[in-house]
């Protein structure tokens, strides 16, 4: 009978022990919920991205908060081991048995913090997409604006040289002789190919100004389209306009040119008939006179 009790008595010590080792889960650690908690609204916040350079520096940061998200991921190892060894702590003999009661505050714990690990995961999975998104449409915007910008200068360049040609194609030359004509005749010719060479400009520079009237973006995050239009096809109709007053003041100039030419040229041999007029008549007397002379 001792000895039954004595197996007993060795039974109960064992169990005793056995509990007083199987380690306690603390509480969903305090670090992982305070830094999950502090990082939340800026997971939720949307940069106001206006450039691509801003896109670049908050993905940066976002980056960083991925490293130390990975970190604080790897501390909680030990804390889901732990649970793991927790719900599967048990003691069993022929005297005597005990399992670890706690278990359901035990999930309750893990799934707490793995509630809030996902709602983080998903969070940034958002913002990642939103400001690559963002990275995409400012890069995109900003190689529009290049384009824009071109446009402005090629239709400043255009209309800086018409406005310089203008005074010369409505003036009208004091032509006095067919020489005088040639000579704006020439001069007027490099100016048609000078004209030339600017209105290889203007293809270009329309097709230009249909694709930015064409552009846009356009992603389930976010949306962008070529502001100016407008002030783009108002830009176009003043160049056309001076273009067709252009062209029209050079078509007068070249017609009222070659008509001086052409006056000029008939008469100058007007002046010489008259000339040879003057000179036969001259020829004539002297000969009429030399006979006379003869006859008396």
């Amino acid at each position: 009978m001792a000895v039954v009790w004595c197996c007993v008595l060795c039974g109960c010590l064992v169990f005793v022990l056995f509990r007083v080792r199987t380690p306690s889960l603390p509480p969903a650690p305090a670090l992982h919920q305070a830094w999950l908690d502090e990082r939340e609204p800026y997971l939720a916040k949307k940069e106001d991205v206006k450039s691509s350079s801003q896109a670049q520096a908050a993905l940066q940061a976002l980056s960083s908060y991925d490293r130390d998200s990975k970190a604080a991921k790897a501390q909680a190892v030990p804390f889901k081991k732990l649970g793991a060894h927790l719900n599967a702590s048990k003691y069993e003999s022929k005297h005597s048995q005990w399992v670890f009661p706690d278990s359901a505050a035990v999930n309750a714990r893990e799934a707490e913090l793995d509630s809030k690990w996902a709602a983080a995961d998903a969070a940034y999975a958002n913002k990642l997409a939103v400001l690559q998104d963002d990275l995409e449409r400012e890069t995109y915007r900003e190689g529009i604006v290049l384009q824009g910008e071109q446009h402005v200068a090629t239709a400043t360049a255009l209309k800086a040289w018409l406005d310089e040609k203008e005074p010369y194609l409505s003036k009208k030359e004091d032509v006095k002789t067919s020489r005088d004509a040639q000579s704006q005749l020439q001069v007027l010719s490099a100016y048609a190919g000078d004209a030339k060479l600017q209105k290889n400009q203007v293809p270009p520079f329309k097709a230009l100004g249909a694709s930015l009237l064409a552009a846009k973006y356009e992603s389930k995050h976010s949306q962008w389209a070529f502001p100016d239009s407008a002030a783009l096809q108002e830009r176009e109709k003043q160049l056309d306009d001076k273009w067709t007053a252009i062209d029209a003041a050079y078509n007068n100039k070249l017609a009222v040119l070659s008509d001086d030419l052409k006056r000029e040229s008939y008469r100058e041999g007007v002046v010489l008939q008259a000339q040879q007029h003057v000179a036969s008549h001259t020829n004539l007397k002297v000969s009429t006179n030399h006979t006379h002379t003869t006859v008396c």
